[in-house]
């Protein structure tokens, strides 16, 4: 079975085995019932580290069908949001209203840290030491995507879409970090969530997975409700996403159509970022001490073969 754009979307059970994430810590303001267009909004959101600002006065509003990528640069604050998002950060300050839809549906996000986690796990429960074989394969890929038995058809399809059949048996420590993603993307739509969020999901990944990787994600995209991707550069961000908002220092600079600010932003090459940094000032070079033959009475008397750097 092939997962194509054209494949409908598997419908929500109402008895899910994989439940999605939720809030937990501050309360959240729910949105009003009569509007359905809204599925979050964000006002004046902040969080400080340490006395640090990491956001600043973020206003947001995600309206119903859209796919949005947040750009950034390292430290501009894109991991924060996401994790304010997903209900991993609970301390901040500002509005965060979400609808009962999204309440109802949850949230998935998928990271580096939960791939860090699962094989974190499976290091402490290792049990090759004792094992007749010396060797524990751990959680394996099928494991990590088992589901409900009316969920097969739509695992079997995106086991074929993302290549992970030849990786099923191995462990999740025993392959590549493009394998492990792709396993976890698998699983966090399996569990069918409202909001999918993705962290760099193209990050450390050679030429020709980012290629493969992107194609089967931008596919995905279109099929799900609502996906936020993490981007450092406009290369990176899938076409599927027609909304973009741009942080610069935890700070909002633009947000809206992706066609209006960013014209060349799918023909851009990756890891290209639209702002040009400063070039840092090269540092003159060090001076050298020139190696010659010793002058010196009393190294010559020392030994036959040393140098004095005197001058």
């Amino acid at each position: 079975m092939v997962y194509t754009a054209s494949s409908p979307v598997p419908a929500r059970d109402a008895k899910a085995e994989y439940p999605t994430m939720t809030l937990q810590g501050r309360d959240i303001t729910r949105l009003p019932s009569n509007d359905d267009s809204i599925l979050f909004s964000l006002r004046q959101l902040g969080v400080s580290y340490r006395a640090r600002p990491v956001l600043r006065g973020i206003d947001w509003t995600w309206r119903r069908g859209e796919h949005w990528a947040v750009l950034g640069q390292n430290g501009a604050g894109k991991t924060t949001l996401a994790r304010v998002l997903s209900g991993e950060q609970a301390h901040y300050c500002g509005a965060y209203e979400r609808s009962a839809r999204l309440d109802a549906g949850g949230i998935a996000y998928v990271g580096f840290e939960a791939g860090h986690r699962l094989m974190q796990r499976d290091q402490r429960r290792d049990c090759a030491e004792f094992a007749d074989e010396a060797a524990d394969t751990g959680t394996t890929i099928e494991q990590l995507l088992r589901c409900a038995p009316q969920r097969a058809a739509a695992r079997d399809a995106l086991i074929d879409l993302l290549h992970l059949r030849p990786v099923l048996e191995r462990g999740l420590r025993y392959v590549s970090t493009g394998e492990l993603r792709k396993a976890l993307l698998a699983r966090a739509i399996l569990a069918r969530p409202e909001l999918l969020i993705l962290d760099s999901p193209l990050d450390g990944l050679d030429r020709a997975t980012q290629d493969s990787f992107g194609r089967a994600l931008d596919t995905i995209i279109r099929q799900s409700p609502a996906v936020l991707v993490l981007c450092r550069s406009a290369g990176d961000v899938p076409p599927a996403c027609a909304q973009i908002l741009l942080l610069d220092g935890g700070r909002k600079a633009l947000a809206g159509p992706r066609a209006q600010h960013l014209h060349s932003a799918p023909c851009a090459p990756r890891r290209s970022w639209p702002f040009r940094r400063r070039p840092k000032p090269r540092r003159a070079p060090r001076p050298t001490a020139t190696r010659r033959a010793s002058s010196c009475a009393t190294c010559r008397r020392a030994s036959a073969r040393s140098v004095c750097f005197a001058s």
